[in-house]
């Protein structure tokens, strides 16, 4: 029986701790009580910040780790799921599983960033015309995810607008297999080997029938219309080589395909089937020579899409390339004068796609020829201390974007200042001003489909932000406060043209941004530990010198419990977001997580997903896309 929105909201206020304490205290007096482990720690190392490893209260920017734990605490089946627990950070996906289908994909939004976020795997870019394939990343197969927000442009170049998201993979895998059952006809199965230098990471998903995942929708003034989620499996497989010490070889091979039905809400009769499936190659190779590190990367990926009448007949037919190939190598050094850093980098993106069936019936999805541009970088950054406590850091980077005949070239300068001031062992404060730039997406560009007229004459967006934090962090706790604004030019965003038409086409605009960001983690105990995070702020867009209007939500409260007690471990977590736009009623997933401890290697898990039953309006576009339901998920894990 689904619970009334008074009534949950009530409930969770008052019993989200009591829900969490009394599953976990049944029975567990009579277990023997195992070591407790320190699962945590406060100053995490990081490699993402300042391109190379630092500690939190060394680095002059926000700065928040999940760690692999963590993120299996969550209760997310996949790395996008996981995001959403982050404060100050959201993603923007449709429908089931977190991603979107057609023309629109899910995107991560940092601050009320939209599309302004980097996203690396081990350091290396994996972005692929604005798509990245979160949802198909395994969390087993992380060893933890630093998420640095504000500008990151000097360092990492067009696209850190909002921030930087670095996966870092486990360099060593621990032989196991994982089997998981649970709601919707859903079965995955994991299974990771590790042979001396040589590691393999493979997983295949599968979900049954979802039903309905959006609310109707008026098509024409005809007839109302709903989205329904007919299924969809995914595979992944991940192997890398440690050749020496010095060179490592990664290899990433990832797939997704899935149906959903347009149904008729007038006797629930179908209107149309879209099958779409997504496959990306990645390769890489890692050099390290003292101070050099030198990465080399290809990322490749094809996207089909069909659509068939209610008849069964083929009615679109559609597949888009993507491809990325960089080269990046940089070196570090240390004087009586400071740390420095300096490097040089090139990229070269690239879209095409294939004369299908439906570009030759539709001339507003024409054929969509070979596009590329080169991006050529050097960068470079000086923390030169100031005094035993000040440390005054300088950066900038040249960027030069080569284009095709036809398109224009841009030479974009991207300086950023840091202050750091350490108050004492477990406490600093910083400055952070940096300028940021993003290049339109070549699929915004020139990517037209069926539901997508792309634009060639966007320009890029740029920008400055502005940070002030303070960061207390000790052995039992950590609390970090940022206040932030971000002032960005021709700010990429879509609209829908006309109004109710399911049709989309992307435009430039302004964007502003002022707000708060609290943090705080605290290990009570052995047994305890909580989180808290909070995010008050008020992104806007104005268009042609017109009212600012919101973006994304104002409000956001996220947390999570975490309690272990001899064999059995469990946790409960939740993010609250409220303040949105269109009048969009609050979100409020809370998702619990058990698990027991069989025997030494072997591990029994329940979770249980959106744990109030809430249908919240995850997403707004032609029509109001939904929650899943509660779901339930039982895994057994087995190391050997």
């Amino acid at each position: 029986m689904k619970l009334s929105k008074k009534w949950a909201r009530v409930w969770s206020r008052r019993t989200l701790a009591g829900i969490l304490a009394g599953s976990l205290c049944i029975g567990l007096p009579g277990l023997a009580k195992m070591e407790e482990k320190q699962e945590y720690n406060f100053d995490p190392v990081l490699v993402t910040a300042m391109r190379r490893e630092s500690k939190d209260l060394k680095t002059a920017a926000s700065v928040q780790v999940l760690t692999g734990e963590q993120i299996k605490e969550t209760g997310a089946s996949n790395l996008l799921e996981a995001l959403k627990f982050a404060t100050g950070l959201t993603y923007d996906g449709y429908g089931a599983m977190g991603h979107l289908y057609s023309s629109m994909t899910a995107k991560i939004v940092i601050r009320g960033m939209d599309r302004g976020t980097v996203i690396l795997l081990d350091g290396i870019p994996t972005n692929l015309s604005g798509y990245y394939s979160l949802e198909r990343i395994p969390p087993d197969n992380i060893e933890k995810v630093e998420i640095i927000k504000g500008a990151s442009s000097t360092l990492y170049g067009s696209s850190a607008m909002g921030g930087v998201i670095n996966i870092v993979t486990k360099k060593r895998v621990k032989n196991s297999v994982e089997a998981e059952t649970g709601s919707f006809g859903t079965n995955r199965q994991n299974l990771s080997l590790q042979a001396d230098k040589f590691s393999i990471t493979a997983s295949h998903e599968k979900v049954g029938d979802m039903g309905a995942i959006s609310e109707p929708w008026s098509s024409n003034g005809l007839n109302r219309k709903y989205t329904a989620f007919r299924g969809e499996e995914r595979n992944f497989l991940r192997w890398s080589w440690a050749i020496n010490d010095a060179v490592t070889l990664t290899h990433q091979y990832d797939s997704d395909e899935f149906n959903v039905e347009r149904m008729k809400e007038i006797g629930n009769t179908l209107d149309e089937r879209i099958a779409q499936k997504d496959v990306k190659n990645s390769l890489a190779l890692q050099i390290k020579h003292g101070s050099w590190l030198t990465k080399a990367y290809g990322n490749w990926s094809a996207r089909q899409y069909r659509k068939y009448t209610s008849a069964g007949v083929r009615s679109g037919d559609n597949t888009t390339y993507f491809a990325t190939f960089g080269l990046d190598s940089q070196a570090s050094w240390q004087t009586k004068f400071g740390q420095y850093l300096a490097g040089v980098s090139w990229q070269n993106d690239s879209i095409s796609a294939d004369e299908s069936f439906y570009a030759q019936n539709n001339a507003s999805s024409a054929y969509l020829s070979l596009k590329k541009r080169d991006f050529y970088s050097v960068f470079a950054q000086v923390n030169h201390p100031l005094s035993a406590k000040t440390n005054l850091i300088v950066g900038a980077r040249q960027e030069f974007i080569r284009q095709q005949a036809g398109a224009n070239d841009y030479n974009e300068f991207n300086p950023q200042v840091q202050l750091l001031h350490s108050l004492n062992k477990e406490q600093s404060l910083y400055l952070n001003v940096g300028r940021a730039f993003r290049m339109p997406n070549l699929s915004d560009m020139y990517g037209s489909t069926w539901r997508k007229t792309a634009n060639p004459n966007l320009k890029p967006e740029y920008g400055y932000t502005y940070e002030v934090g303070w960061k207390k962090i000790g052995a039992a706790d950590s609390l970090k406060i940022a206040l932030y604004r971000m002032d960005f030019t021709n700010y990429i965003q879509w609209e829908e043209t006309p109004k109710n038409s399911g049709n989309y086409s992307p435009y430039n605009s302004d964007f502003r941004n002022t707000g708060l960001e609290v943090t705080y983690d605290r290990r009570v105990n052995k047994r305890w530990m909580f989180n808290l995070g909070a995010n008050v702020n008020n992104p806007e867009e104005r268009r042609d010198g017109g009212d600012w209007a919101p973006t994304f939500a104002k409000f956001q409260l996220n947390g999570g419990l975490t309690y272990h007690h001899g064999k059995w471990q469990g946790s409960l977590t939740a993010n609250y977001l409220a303040g949105r736009k269109d009048g969009l009623e609050p979100t409020l997933p809370i998702n619990l997580v058990l698990q027991y401890q069989l025997a030494k290697d072997t591990q029994l898990q329940l979770r249980v997903e959106n744990l109030l039953d809430r249908r919240d309006v995850v997403s707004n576009g032609t029509s109001h896309y939904l929650q899943p339901e509660r779901a339930f998920y039982l895994k057994l894990s087995q190391s050997f």
